[in-house]
Order: structure tokens, then C-alpha cells, then sequence
């Protein structure tokens, strides 16, 4: 029998497992489960761990108490506005993005007030769940055409309506604007007018009134006019939204090609170190943890001197390859120069970022090269934890520092940097369990940190 995992403990969440089946409830329900800055981090917490189970089929989504979710909660953000500051914004686009990364079929379970922030959780779910699947662009085409009938049957039964309804037969073309081509907009427009045309002469054969004659005839040469007007607009909306796109695909891809490196297809440079500022600023604004890797291929002038260049660029595919396939949703991967890596882990301790260093490490040492090296590729890893209020220098030298004792210590191993800062008892770092076999001796760097615990990861 296969024990169901024990899901981690929550102050303002409640999460279960069972069967395959989760469920997490929002469980504040003294403030109507509104969000504060807490329950946003500890559901991206709980989003990430049930997305690392493959065992889990679908889930459910609800709130605690007779609220869904009233939106944020004003009192929890600085200040007490509303989240419009850079850090409240971030935390909310790193729920959204955490939770939509979970593969299960998810369901919400709205009950009472679903606003603000209730209403961006739910758009996750949408966006999650099966409406993509069942969604038929085909159907806009017999959708407009059986507004415009429906139309018709009105005017026909209720000639007082026409005046009043008319207009809808403009909002039902707009509808279909993007979806029906536009020889399908004319044929409809032209269907509408001749359609109204036969109510009006039934109206006449069956009432004889001249006076209700006179105000239709009015009325559809009025419909004949500003239906193909209305149409010939639409069909220059249509070629500039076409247009638009065009250029706004363009531009997305330069700006994709200007962030990815040419050879790996990963992340460049430029992008991962602006990235990382991002993040670090982020982690100081939210106080969410942020942990660093640093990768090394070990020995890759032997890679370039038995391969050559072109050999040891293939080889560097393969690796940034088996990389990325091994990283979580939401982590950051890039090349920094030559054979040194990046690897970004925002809202994340220590020990889920050594368990996907050392997936990662493991991968690429069991990797089938086809023969091309005479011994396996390996890498060396560094990994730490961001300190609040360091910079950017000091949290990637420390990673980068970490990475040159596992070289120094054999390589082929996953080295971890565990920082302190003196005198803050606000920092806290995630505790990796102890191995006496793993503990390396204390040493200390030019930095304003204490001496730092390193940990080693057993190879494999």
C-alpha cells in the first residue's frame, strides 16, 4: 500500500492529498479570505509542491468560511492600499505563475465574494483548466448568423421592437469581426437586409398599413446603407489588427532572439544577469527566499582539445538540453560565459534548489554521450541562498565560490554555501540536514558575512 504524501503546514492555508485527488482551501476566513502577503507566499509555496507530485490527478480549489476570496487584504499591505507597489504586484505574478505550473486538472469552488485578488486566482484556474480544450473558433460563424435570425423573428412578431433592437445586429457582426472571414461578414450583412426586406413585405401583405409601410421602408434603407459602411470598417479593422499582430510577432521574436543564446537556446548573458537584479530586488521587497546556483563543466578544455570547438559547442547543447528539461516551472536558466552556467531559483530555500541541483548533477553524469568522449561529462555545482540586502556581487560570488570547492573537492558534486549575517536574527536559512560525512571545514570569505556551513552532496 502506497502512503499518501503528508502535505506541508500553512498558516492561512489548508492542504490535502488523498487518492490522487488535492484540495487547497483558502483559511482565513475571519477577513473573508482575502490575501495578504503571507497567504500569496505560502501559496506559492503549496503550488510548487503539488507540482512536484506526479501522483496527483486533479484539484480543488475553495475558501474557508462563507467567502471565496474578498480580494487583498488592505490592512496586511504597507501602508494599507491597495497592491499597486512593485513588490505586491511581483508577488501576485509569481502566485499566477506558480500556480498555473501545476499539471493536475484544477477546479474552484467559488462561493460568496470572489474580487481583487480572489478574481486573479480564479483566472489561474481558468486558464488551467479544460476551456482551452472545448474552445471551437468555428462556432462564430453560425453563433452571429443565428443572432441575426433571431433578429428577425423579433422584428416579425414585434415590429414595435425594431427601432429598439437594430443596433444589436451591428453588435452581432462586431462579434464575429476576428473569427469570419470577410467574404462571410458581406454574405451575412447582405442575408440581414434581405431577410428584414421579406418581414417588412410580410408585415404589409398581412396588415396593409401604410403608415407601418412607410417607417420599415425607412427603416431598411437605413440598414442598407450602414450595414456595408459598418461592414467595409470592419474590414479595415481586421487588416490593421492583422497588421498589428504581424509587427507585434516580429517584435516578440527580436526580443526573444535578443535574450536567448544563439547556440544553446537557453537564456543569454545579458538576460540572466538582469534577471537576477530583478529577483534580488523582488526577494528585498517581499522578503521571499531567492537561492543561486552557479554550473561548471568540469574539465572542458579536455572536452575542446579531444572534440574541438565544434565538439565541445555540441556537447554544451546537449548539457543546456538535459538542463532544462530538469529545472521546475518558474526557475531561470542561462549561460553566463564559456561553460559556466546560471540557474535562478525566486521564491525558493535552500533544499528544494540543492534537489534540483543535484537532479540536475545526476542527469548529466548519466547522460549517453554517443561515444564521442572518452569519459563521461560531469558538472560542478555551487548553490546559496540570497541574503537580504546584499548586492548582486556578493550573492553570485558566494554561489561562484561554492562551485570552486567542488572542483577542488573532486568535482562531479553539488557544494552548498548556507550564509548568516551577524547580528540579524531576521535572516533564516532553511536548515539542510547534517551528514557528518558531507561537513566540510568552516572557512571564510572577504565579505561582511559570518563564516559560512558548506555542504557537499554525495555523488552519484
Amino acid at each position: 500500500m502506497i502512503a499518501e504524501p503528508v502535505p506541508p503546514r500553512f498558516e492561512s492555508l489548508l492542504l490535502q492529498v488523498q487518492g490522487g485527488i488535492g484540495r487547497l482551501s483558502l483559511n482565513r476566513p475571519h477577513k473573508l479570505n482575502a490575501l495578504s502577503p503571507q497567504a500569496m507566499q505560502e501559496i506559492i509555496a503549496a503550488s510548487r509542491w503539488l507540482a512536484a507530485l506526479p501522483e496527483l490527478r486533479v484539484l480543488l480549489l475553495g475558501g474557508e468560511g462563507r467567502a471565496f476570496c474578498a480580494g487583498f487584504d488592505l490592512d496586511a499591505m504597507r501602508g494599507g492600499t491597495a497592491p499597486k507597489t512593485r513588490d505586491d504586484a511581483d508577488l501576485g505574478r509569481l502566485m499566477m505563475e506558480a500556480f498555473e505550473a501545476i499539471p493536475a486538472i484544477t477546479l474552484a469552488m467559488v462561493q460568496g465574494h470572489c474580487i481583487g485578488g480572489g478574481l486573479l486566482l480564479f483566472l489561474a484556474v481558468f486558464k488551467s483548466g479544460l476551456n482551452r480544450k472545448f474552445s471551437e473558433k468555428r462556432l462564430k460563424f453560425p453563433i452571429v448568423a443565428c443572432a441575426l435570425g433571431g433578429l428577425l423573428v423579433v422584428f416579425y412578431l414585434d415590429p414595435v421592437t425594431q427601432i429598439a433592437l437594430a443596433p444589436f445586429a451591428f453588435v452581432a457582426l462586431a462579434y464575429g469581426m476576428y473569427r469570419i472571414q470577410r467574404v462571410q461578414s458581406y454574405l451575412l450583412g447582405f442575408l440581414f437586409v434581405v431577410g428584414y426586406a421579406t418581414v417588412v413585405a410580410l408585415h404589409y401583405w398581412e396588415q396593409q398599413n401604410e403608415a407601418l409601410l412607410r417607417l420599415e421602408l425607412m427603416h431598411l434603407l437605413a440598414l442598407g446603407a450602414a450595414i456595408p459602411a459598418f461592414l467595409f470598417l470592419i474590414a479595415k479593422v481586421q487588416l490593421l489588427h492583422h497588421i498589428l499582430h504581424r509587427a507585434s510577432r516580429k517584435i516578440k521574436n527580436i526580443q526573444e532572439d535578443a535574450q536567448r543564446d544563439t547556440l544553446l537556446g537557453c537564456f543569454n548573458r545579458r538576460y540572466i544577469v538582469a534577471a537576477l537584479e530583478e529577483q534580488r530586488q523582488v526577494a528585498d521587497e517581499t522578503g521571499i527566499p531567492l537561492c543561486l546556483a552557479v554550473i561548471d563543466l568540469d574539465h572542458f578544455k579536455r572536452i575542446n582539445d579531444e572534440l574541438g570547438h565544434l565538439g565541445g559547442d555540441e556537447v554544451l547543447r546537449h548539457f543546456a538540453r538535459v538542463a532544462q528539461e530538469n529545472v521546475r516551472a518558474g526557475d531561470i536558466f542561462g549561460r553566463y560565459g564559456g561553460e559556466e552556467f546560471l540557474l535562478i531559483f525566486p521564491a525558493t530555500s535552500l533544499l528544494p534548489a540543492l534537489n534540483t541541483c543535484e537532479r540536475i548533477r545526476a542527469q548529466v553524469e548519466a547522460h549517453a554521450w554517443k561515444g564521442l568522449l572518452r569519459g563521461k561529462v560531469t558538472v560542478s555545482i555551487g548553490v546559496t541562498q540570497y541574503v537580504p540586502g546584499e548586492s548582486v556581487l556578493e550573492f553570485f560570488s558566494r554561489a561562484d565560490t561554492a562551485t570552486y570547492l567542488a572542483k577542488e573537492g573532486g568535482r562531479n558534486q553539488v557544494v552548498v554555501e548556507e550564509p548568516t549575517r551577524k547580528g540579524d536574527p531576521s535572516v533564516t536559512v532553511e536548515p539542510i540536514p547534517d551528514e557528518e560525512d558531507d561537513l566540510e571545514p568552516e572557512a571564510t570569505l572577504p565579505s561582511p558575512l559570518e563564516p559560512e556551513r558548506r555542504f557537499a552532496s554525495s555523488r552519484g
